[in-house]
């Protein structure tokens, strides 16, 4: 059985990809500089990873 695409980032996957702490990850999410995540439970979030991808894309100069 093939593994399906993956959908979600979790907020260490977020870090790792925008070269960002986790604390800033949760920083722009709350202020609007990141999509808002989606929240699982009392202390887990997640990212479509659609999402961040678009948001990648719609930078003109990297991350910041």
């Amino acid at each position: 059985m093939e593994n399906p695409p993956k959908t979600l980032y979790s907020k260490s996957e977020v870090s790792r990809l925008l070269g960002l702490s986790t604390r800033t990850i949760e920083r722009w999410a709350s202020d609007g500089r990141l999509p808002k995540p989606i929240r699982l439970g009392p202390v887990t979030v997640r990212w479509h990873v659609a999402e961040i991808e678009r948001w990648i894309a719609s930078r003109p100069n990297g991350v910041t």
